[in-house]
């Protein structure tokens, strides 16, 4: 089952006894768990009637012993159980899978006063497994998959009217840029901007630019985004204002040179006629990195992307083993990637 069906389900007040949660947007899990909480608890019960368990930590006996074991305060509760590998191809031990049988007797009769959700580390499911099987047939299994543009967009917009604020112009495609489309970083973003704006204020790009925080790796993300526009002078911006903050240029030579790594696949498989959500999956990506990808690329003509990369493992070569100036070096290769039909 997606997600989205689960939510619709629950929204009518029609729960299931055990949720398995699965895919690669944890925020979306998270956010997931929290309307669960909302909808099947009361909220006077809720401070005390949500059991947290880190199953890399505790027995999954515990789990299930909690799960049916009545509760102390108020009709029902709820159980979160995080890092359940055993839905996985993680290896067990004889203990661990006479625990899981326990579980699948479990899926067959669960207990009628709590809610149990897994959350799945990793992406997928090891369909072989018959906890898996089960889980399948007791229709407990949900999945976040990562957004597409369309999903992306619309959560957004969503996220900017709970904190009573909007978007003008560019912003929140700027925002997306500068966290890489990372939804856990989008929202604690959104809650600080939303500060600054106030209820009913608007977002403009500058409040973005002034306001987001960023890593290394997102500065890359916009560095590249900027070279890819032929606006050589801000990503020089960029990338002097990163060696200020004492980066080091092997480390942003590794990060830019990914960037274009990813570029070339994208363009390879989109010239196979894949699209973005068929590449994501492929690279093990976000699709909104993809199509930021897939957008870079189409300025480039392969062959130069090519030559890019590979004059950047030379340039790695020759940092490393102090023949150029570090800053200079890479500095320079951003001119000629610009400036010049081929970087040689």
């Amino acid at each position: 089952m997606e997600y989205r069906a689960a939510a619709k389900e629950i929204g009518k007040g029609i729960f299931k006894p055990v949720y398995v949660c699965c895919g690669s947007e944890p925020h979306l899990i998270q956010e997931f768990i929290r309307y669960l909480a909302d909808k099947w608890l009361a909220p006077e019960e809720r401070e005390f009637a949500v059991s947290r368990y880190d199953l890399a930590e505790t027995p999954l006996e515990a789990v299930l012993e909690d799960a049916q074991t009545a509760p102390f305060f108020g009709a029902r509760k709820l159980i979160v159980a995080d890092n359940a590998a055993f839905f996985t191809a993680a290896r067990d031990g004889e203990a661990a899978e006479q625990a899981v049988d326990g579980l699948i007797r479990f899926l067959a009769a669960p207990a009628d006063v709590s809610v149990t959700v897994f959350i799945v580390p990793g992406d997928k499911l090891d369909e072989r497994r018959k906890i898996v099987k089960a889980a399948r047939r007791a229709d407990a299994v949900v999945e976040f998959p990562a957004m597409n543009d369309a999903d992306l967009a619309h959560w957004l917009r969503r996220q900017a009217d709970r904190r009573g604020i909007r978007f003008s112009g560019a912003a929140a495609e700027k925002l997306l840029i500068l966290c890489g489309g990372n939804l856990q970083l989008v929202a604690g973003e959104l809650d600080k901007l939303a500060l600054a704006a106030g209820t009913g204020g608007t977002v403009d790009e500058a409040a973005v630019e002034r306001l987001v925080s960023r890593t290394a790796e997102q500065n890359v993300f916009l560095l590249v985004d900027e070279l890819a526009r032929q606006r050589l002078d801000r990503a020089l911006d960029i990338y002097r204002d990163l060696l200020v903050q004492k980066e080091e240029p092997v480390k942003l030579l590794a990060l830019i040179a990914g960037e274009i790594r990813l570029m070339l696949l994208a363009k390879s498989l989109a010239s196979r006629g894949m699209g973005t959500d068929a590449i994501a999956a492929r690279l093990n990506a976000k699709p909104f990195r993809v199509r930021k990808a897939l957008e870079h690329a189409s300025r480039f003509e392969t062959e130069r992307l090519a030559r890019a990369l590979s004059r950047l493992a030379e340039l790695d070569y020759a940092m490393k083993a102090g023949l150029a100036d570090k800053a200079l070096a890479l500095e320079l290769f951003m001119m000629e990637l610009i400036a010049r039909k081929d970087p040689a």
